[in-house]
């Protein structure tokens, strides 16, 4: 090698790494670059050095002549020490191996980024085998080493890949032999790792069924179809049996890859998935569809198809060859008083992301009649889209025709209900003003006459307007009386126990002997709308005993029973008989509709000769809370 050639400048005051000369160039200039020629002298002096050499270096050769060549070039070596390949350069006389370079700070380079040189160092020996000088070559393969790390890289990500696949993959070549078979597919078909590389596709060791059971023919499998013509297989269903006779279901798609300007298919890549478990879910679903009484109807939102069971033939009367599979069929044969409710409900359902609704409407039947449907839908979406809704149509039209009849005859009870209030309104008016008439102003009538014989006597007339001043009290009294009657304000002031005091004074003048027994703890736990209610049923039943019963004694308990407080109303009158007309009057009419109103029962226990027992039972609740307010 020439020494004599003009001494470019000196870049630095210290020999420079090939890598940090190199950062200035551009790799893409670094990686065209030629063989790197070098050589020392026995003790490794550098004493020649190549144009390629000068231009990585950055500086002229002549600087780096003269100087150790591990001192100047710094390098670490792939796969082995430095030390052992300098050893086996002097012991052997030959070292091949790859290399990486890097910079003063020890900043070691990478295989992917940086530059990496395949070198041969060899001994020089004289005649007489002495080492006279060593020779470095190295050769710039970073693009080389890159690509490889690439397609290693590609390729570990295709593994992994495939791998990570829930479906079981294949890939078969154009002789229909297995190349590749990922893990999920060795656990599909249950056969052990590595077995399936390397066996004919076209083969009976699959034992491959149809859908029918048959044994499936090798030229009609879903990847020879695929190899031989180019042309797809889309969720194509097969059965697969295996080692211990049982059978797993697979949807198949094969796809053909072609090598760049032929027609013929080089490869087929198959994906699979198992639906042993959805096939036996679709057995048990078409079993109960037929086991159910309601009609299943199953809807493709995209499409807009829709399923129905054969039960919907059975609920309407029309054939299969009637019934159209179309949302706009369906809502032609609701009744029209119906059919803008019911649509713009399902408009409204759909638009709004909900998942369950339902229906009840009028249908038009195959005889012409329309039957009562009740009508309920389960939305699915798929990436926060709808794609189906699947319903069940129950038939209520004989459930419709008992609901009418049950309307109609609540209607016919509350109307009895309001008659007898309205009776009982009355009859509390006429006794008001009976009351009023036979007793206040007979009294009033009486005062005045007084008033009036006193004013005529002009002496002595003291008596006499004593006699109207008693009269007078008398009416007041009598007033006072039917105005607690009456005042529910009195109950609530006083307390039931204060007012029951009155009802057994009452008792007492019509010389019946009261008995009064009240759990002062079960009157805590009554709300005032339910006290004012036993008190109006005491009040009535009261009336009843002193008009009708012809007793000596009556009692009154009021207890705990379970979780109910229980009122009993009893005397040792005549009593008298259930079944005639005594029972059915407005009196005990109206006990038994205020009972109802707090979700109480009432009983009437006689006969003739024993008396009469009324049983009163309503909750310990607070009645405003359960059962709205209620004004007796």
């Amino acid at each position: 090698m020439s020494q004599a050639a003009p001494k470019p400048a000196y870049f630095g005051s210290s020999p420079l790494s090939v890598i940090y000369r190199a950062m200035a160039l551009g790799e893409d200039i670094l990686d065209q670059l030629p063989d790197i020629i070098v050589t020392t002298d026995p003790d490794f002096i550098i004493t020649g050095i190549n144009q390629a050499c000068q231009i990585i270096y950055g500086g002229p050769a002549t600087d780096l002549i003269g100087k150790p060549f591990f001192e100047v070039v710094k390098f670490k070596t792939i796969g082995i020490e430095n030390a052992e390949a300098i050893r086996k350069l002097k012991e052997e006389g030959l070292w091949n191996g790859d290399i990486i370079y890097y910079n003063d700070d020890q900043a070691y380079y990478n295989y992917e980024h940086k530059l990496v040189f395949n070198s041969c160092s060899s001994a020089v020996k004289d005649a007489t085998g002495k080492i006279i000088a060593y020779t470095f070559i190295s050769r710039n393969i970073s693009e080389r080493i890159r690509q490889e790390l690439a397609l290693a890289k590609a390729e570990d990500r295709y593994h992994t890949l495939i791998e990570s696949l829930s479906e079981g993959v294949i890939m078969m070549n154009v002789n229909g032999i297995i190349t590749t078979c990922n893990k999920r597919a060795e656990e599909i078909l249950g056969v052990p790792h590595g077995e399936l590389t390397g066996k004919l596709v076209a083969s009976s060791y699959w034992n491959a069924v149809k859908e029918d059971g048959t044994e499936y023919p090798l030229d009609e499998l879903p990847a020879i179809i695929t190899l031989n013509t180019g042309k797809e297989i889309n969720n194509a269903i097969m059965g697969i049996t295996k080692s211990d006779g049982t059978v797993s279901w697979l949807t198949i798609n094969c796809r053909p890859m072609y090598r760049e300007g032929f027609t013929q298919p080089e490869a087929v890549v198959c994906s699979f998935t198992e639906i042993t478990e959805s096939r036996k879910a679709n057995e048990r679903y078409a079993y109960a569809l037929k086991a159910s009484s309601d009609a299943i109807w199953d809807m493709d939102v995209q499409s807009g198809a829709i399923y129905r069971s054969d039960n919907f033939t059975t609920l309407t009367g029309y054939t299969g060859a009637q019934i159209e599979a179309t949302l706009e069929w369906f809502m032609k044969k609701i009744h029209p008083e119906d059919r803008y409710r019911v649509q713009s409900n399902v408009d409204f359902c759909m638009k709004s992301n909900l998942t369950n609704w339902q229906n009840t409407y009028r249908f038009k039947t195959a005889d012409g009649s329309y039957r009562h449907f009740l009508d309920k839908a389960f939305a699915i979406y798929e990436n926060g889209k709808l794609a189906r809704v699947i319903g069940g149509i129950q038939d209520m039209t004989q459930s419709k025709k008992l609901e009418l009849q049950l309307v109609q005859e609540q209607v016919q009870k509350q109307r009895a209900i309001n008659k007898a209030t309205i009776q009982a309104q009355e009859l509390e008016r006429n006794r008001i003003g009976r009351e009023l008439h036979d007793n206040v102003n007979q009294l009033l009538i009486s005062a005045k006459l007084n008033i009036g014989a006193a004013k005529s006597l002009k002496e002595d007339n003291t008596e006499l307007l004593e006699k109207a001043a008693a009269y007078i009290l008398m009416a007041v009294e009598e007033i006072r009386t039917l105005s607690k009657q009456l005042n529910s304000s009195v109950l609530t002031t006083l307390g039931i126990e204060k007012s029951m005091e009155d009802i057994a004074q009452t008792l007492v003048l019509n010389e019946i002997t009261p008995r009064i027994n009240f759990d002062t703890n079960v009157l805590k736990k009554l709300s005032n709308d339910q006290m004012l209610m036993l008190y109006r049923i005491i009040q009535e039943q009261t009336n009843n005993i002193i008009k009708y019963a012809e007793c000596t004694e009556a009692t009154y308990s009021l207890q705990k029973k379970e979780h109910n407080a229980e009122l009993i109303i009893s005397d040792n009158g005549k009593g008298f008989d259930k079944n005639k007309k005594q029972a059915s009057g407005i009196g005990f009419i109206n006990i038994f509709n205020r009972a109802h109103v707090y979700n109480g029962k009432a009983e009437i226990i006689t006969s003739p000769g024993n008396g009469c027992t009324l049983q009163i039972s309503i909750p310990l609740q607070q009645a405003d809370a359960y059962y709205g307010k209620h004004q007796p």
